[in-house]
């Protein structure tokens, strides 16, 4: 497990972090992140939808650890490819709205476009499981229950799916 706040995380794409692209050494909190995730066999994350994105910490970990030479490289001509293929992904978003009114505005397949075309896949995962939790800060003790438990029971499974 990897809580971003608590491992006192810095998110900001520094100009040693693109070294990436020169071949030069990346740093260390890089490094190390990076180990991190080629040693999972999955990738789980858990985060608020923001303006229909992900909060800056994780933004700013997918562009400092999923880089260019770690998670993918480009091939001239053709495009991408992703390093990460035998791994998959779960992505559990809590939303402002509640299920209905997320359907209306588009955001589900708004966020799943976002995060598959322009995070998870172009890194080579393409087994990825979707949840979203509707409406947490204003639902009912009940709900609130039964979305721990979907969640509890969603990570015991995870990686064993």
């Amino acid at each position: 497990m990897n809580d971003l706040h608590t491992s006192e995380f810095d998110p900001i794409l520094k100009t040693q972090d693109l070294t990436q692209f020169t071949g030069g050494q990346m740093p260390q909190d890089v490094l190390s992140e990076q180990e991190k995730v080629k040693k999972a066999d999955a990738l789980a994350f858990i985060y608020p939808v923001i303006w229909w994105g992900f909060p800056t910490i994780l933004k700013g970990w997918f562009d400092r650890i999923m880089s260019y030479g770690c998670a993918y490289t480009f091939i001239p001509g053709k495009g991408t490819e992703g390093f990460l293929k035998e791994k998959k992904a779960l992505l559990i978003n809590t939303t402002l709205p509640d299920e209905k009114g997320y359907e209306a505005l588009g955001s589900k397949n708004a966020m799943k476009k976002i995060i598959d075309d322009l995070r998870i896949k172009w890194c080579g995962i393409s087994n990825i499981d979707y949840v979203f939790l509707y409406r947490p800060a204003r639902i009912n003790t009940e709900t609130r229950k039964k979305y721990l438990e979907e969640v509890y029971q969603l990570g015991k499974g995870f990686s064993d799916k």
